[in-house]
């Protein structure tokens, strides 16, 4: 079996596993690849404010296994955007981003491979946006 055929079997099985746990909907390239995937998901509002709202994300697995992948906030808009974790729209998707690394450098210690490798998948990374996304970090300047 050649690298990239190993690579896809992984992701495949990752996103399968994650989906145990999280509302994926896998989005395939023309050559029926997973490249991307959508991501519901709850959490507060922000901004100090305990309430609940929906996030729907984008996932983008540019890199994945090796690099972390990128998750932005599809809705709710910007403009109601309040936590401050959640970065204002960032290039190249033109999207808010979830800021991951506030805290933890959670996407640094992803590439740098301190993260635990068993914690290094789709699964892994979800969870760690469940969490940002309902334990905001006052200290984040993503929303200055």
């Amino acid at each position: 079996m050649d690298l990239l055929e190993a690579l896809r079997r992984r992701l495949e099985r990752d996103v399968t596993q994650a989906q145990e746990f999280f509302h994926i909907r896998p989005v395939r390239n023309a050559q029926g690849l997973i490249h991307r995937l959508h991501v519901e998901m709850s959490g507060v509002v922000g901004d100090g404010s305990h309430a609940r709202m929906d996030y729907w994300l984008l996932v983008t697995l540019d890199g994945y296994p090796f690099a972390c992948p990128k998750v932005w906030v599809e809705k709710p808009l910007e403009q109601r955007i309040c936590h401050l974790n959640i970065w204002r729209p960032q290039k190249p998707m033109n999207l808010p981003e979830v800021c991951l690394s506030a805290s933890l450098r959670f996407q640094d210690d992803w590439e740098a491979k301190r993260i635990p490798s068993e914690e290094r998948n789709i699964t892994g990374l979800l969870r760690q946006v469940a969490f940002t996304l309902n334990n905001e970090n006052t200290h984040s300047k993503a929303r200055e």
